[in-house]
């Protein structure tokens, strides 16, 4: 039996008299890969930022069964904040103290030589790419159970898409629960063990590539998407 993260069952929210979310559950099993996909205004940040503990939901039930999760989940953001007066390597030992975490010299070189940064760059002038790498790492330094990442992949280029993309996959093979949000329905076919459609503020479907494409009858998730949201 799979162990569950976190179970969110018929959750409903509302900005005024606006419905955000609509009678939406989901499980997050340990080992899983999601993929959150949706147009913007679906529902996507609103339903992370639920299963975050950060907003309550006006209907429905959250479990969270991460002991002391807060500690326990890693977070890649559109917009990571770094401490951007300071190279590199500097942003990794002053997150890494945040954290209280201890990395010696070889291992920041290690990590860094790994994913082709330069420790004495400074962050203001990473490309987009390295700055999502630079997140991603800053994002696992805890070694947590649950990884979170918002587009990850969204306005890079093609190398860094691929070099961002072999990152989670990397993170998916050492077994970890990772979560992210992405509009590229080819880059979730490669990634995800799990594909939820949100629209509209609604689960319209969810499973595997594999059921999705052998219960409508398709050749690509796209097409299933095209298919369930009437376009």
């Amino acid at each position: 039996m799979q162990e569950i993260l976190i179970s969110a069952k018929n959750i409903e929210k509302k900005f005024n008299k606006n419905i955000i979310l609509k009678d939406v559950s989901l499980d997050i099993n340990k080992g899983e890969v999601i993929a959150l996909v949706g147009p913007n205004g679906s529902g996507k940040t609103t339903l992370i930022n639920i299963l975050l503990g950060i907003l309550k939901a006006n209907k429905g039930e959250l479990k969270i069964n991460i002991e002391n999760y807060k500690k326990h989940i890693g977070l890649q953001l559109q917009s990571t904040p770094f401490f951007e007066g300071y190279n590199v390597k500097d942003n990794i030992l002053m997150f890494s103290a945040l954290y209280d975490i201890k990395m010696s010299d070889e291992e920041i070189e290690s990590i860094l030589n790994k994913y082709n940064l330069n420790p004495k760059t400074p962050a203001i002038k990473l490309s987009g790419g390295e700055q999502k790498k630079l997140a991603i790492m800053i994002a696992t330094m805890q070694n947590p159970d649950l990884l979170i990442f918002d587009e990850p992949t969204a306005s890079l280029d093609p190398r860094e898409r691929y070099n961002i993309k072999n990152m989670i996959l990397e993170l998916a093979k050492n077994n970890k629960t990772i979560l992210f949000t992405s509009h590229d329905l080819e880059e979730v076919e490669d990634i995800a063990s799990k594909i939820v459609f949100l629209y509209k503020g609604e689960i319209l479907e969810k499973g595997s590539k594999e059921e999705l494409l052998k219960k409508y009858n398709f050749d690509s998730l796209e097409e299933v998407y095209l298919h369930i949201t009437n376009y």
